[in-house]
C-alpha cells in the first residue's frame, strides 16, 4: 500500500485504505467459503454433535492421563 512519510508515522490514501480492507475482506469471505465447502463435501454437518462432544472428551481426558 502506498504511504508517505513526511516524519515519523506513516500516511496512507483514505482510498487505498479501503481498497485494501475490501480487498482483505473479499479473500476472508473466499476462504470461509471454501471452509464451508469442505464441510459439506466432507459431511462433517452430518456428524451427531453429541457423538463428537463425547469423543472429543474421551480424546482430552487420554491426553492428560
Amino acid at each position: 500500500m502506498p504511504f508517505e512519510k513526511p516524519s515519523h508515522h506513516r500516511k496512507v490514501r483514505l482510498d487505498d485504505l479501503l481498497e485494501y480492507r475490501r480487498r482483505q475482506r473479499n479473500a476472508a469471505d473466499l476462504a470461509f467459503a471454501d471452509m464451508v465447502a469442505d464441510t459439506e463435501r466432507l459431511g462433517l454437518y452430518d456428524i451427531n454433535p453429541d457423538k463428537t462432544r463425547a469423543t472429543l472428551k474421551a480424546a482430552r481426558k487420554k491426553a492428560e492421563g
